[in-house]
């Protein structure tokens, strides 16, 4: 095959090329000027569903600390989450964000007992989207290096106690109309979560 043929071949292949792209740009006529209604969406709000990771458990609340994100101030909770066996337990750094109410009030109303120096303050907690998260450490022996921790979303607090002694509980229950919403451990997101 010679040069020029080759050219001419790959000038066919753009040519129609060309054609099916403007033959696939043009909109049906006759649907585009119809004035049916358009056919809606079958989903429905009711009917969406979320994938989510939920988690629970028992921790001594460390801090709180306030940042500015989209121009709101928003709200993390720091505490260290207790595991293992309770002979020889260990901690977890988690680092949650608040985002419901009811929560962000209790620890508004208990922020005196969770900044004072060696008062213990412990949360029985519900949080969703555990993940890994990477920050600097910004005090102490390691300032300065990078550390890790798990971040998520705290949904709900479900007792507070400052150096054991109950101050707070929440005694909400939740129906559901669908027995398909809740977890094997019928716990609920709290009501004000905004997704």
């Amino acid at each position: 095959m010679s040069t020029s043929t080759k050219a001419n071949d790959s000038k066919k292949t753009t040519g129609s090329a060309a054609k099916k792209s403007a033959t696939a740009k043009k909109p049906n006529s006759s649907v585009a000027n119809s004035s049916a209604p358009a056919k809606r969406s079958s989903t429905s709000a009711e009917e969406t569903r979320y994938f989510n990771e939920f988690g629970s458990g028992l921790a001594y609340v460390n801090s709180i600390s306030e940042f500015v994100d989209s121009g709101k101030t928003r709200t993390h909770l720091h505490m260290s989450v207790i595991q293992g066996p309770e002979n020889n337990v260990h901690y977890e750094y988690h680092r949650l964000l608040v985002v419901s109410e009811y929560p962000y009030d209790a620890i508004m109303k208990h922020r005196e007992a969770i900044e004072a120096k060696g008062v213990k303050v412990l949360i029985r907690f519900k949080m969703v989207n555990p993940r890994v998260e990477k920050f600097i450490k910004r005090s102490g022996e390691d300032a300065g290096e990078l550390g890790t921790c798990i971040g998520g979303i705290l949904t709900r607090i479900l007792t507070m106690k400052v150096d054991g002694e109950l101050v707070f509980e929440d005694k909400r229950t939740f129906e559901h109309s669908n027995a398909k919403n809740q977890t094997e451990s019928d716990s609920s997101f709290d009501d004000d979560i905004p997704f």
